[in-house]
């Protein structure tokens, strides 16, 4: 069971590293590597100063701001520091992929259902299912994604979720992006 959650783990940095287009991105997965202990004998690696970490956003028609962790650290990041309790947090079910969160506008608890397809489809875009046909997204309010104590960067559990079938459109989701 340890080894295959050590697996799964593995499987998350690689399709991080296979959607990664910056150098801060692969210096970002080179310090969790280093700090996960899978990189520990790198040769020639400084520690640098942390820095907030790279969060891709996107804006849904409707003006919705979406972030998306672009790693299994701004994955955490994203999910247990800067999302509000209120908003709505996306991933691909069962595979590799980016947290995804839909922020709620002032004084709103749903937004409308086409913007849940947008997330939900950003969410399956920035995962390993990206090329996939109707690839299932599970969605819930952020407060009820926990991280356990002492787990590796990015594992997240929940128990309470929804689940929808999105085909992601990476013409629409790349038309989303703002940074």
């Amino acid at each position: 069971e340890k080894a295959e959650e050590e697996l799964q783990y593995i499987y998350t940095v690689l399709d991080a590293l296979s959607r990664a287009e910056t150098e801060r991105e692969l210096a970002e997965i080179r310090e969790e590597l280093y700090h996960s202990g899978y990189a520990s004998k790198m040769k020639n690696y400084t520690e640098k100063k942390a820095t907030k970490p790279i969060i891709a956003q996107y804006e849904t028609t409707d003006g919705h701001t979406v972030l998306v962790g672009k790693n299994n650290i701004a994955n955490d990041y994203l999910t247990t520091k800067l999302a509000d309790r209120n908003d709505w947090w996306f991933h691909v079910k069962n595979q590799p992929g980016s947290h995804v969160v839909l922020v709620c506008k002032e004084g709103e608890d749903d937004p409308a259902e086409e913007v849940f397809t947008e997330a939900a489809m950003i969410a399956a875009y920035n995962s390993k299912a990206k090329d996939g046909v109707m690839v299932p997204v599970d969605y819930m309010k952020v407060r009820q994604v926990k991280k356990p104590a002492g787990s590796k960067p990015g594992l997240v559990i929940y128990h309470s979720n929804w689940s929808c079938y999105v085909t992601p459109d990476g013409a629409k989701v790349k038309a989303m992006f703002r940074k």
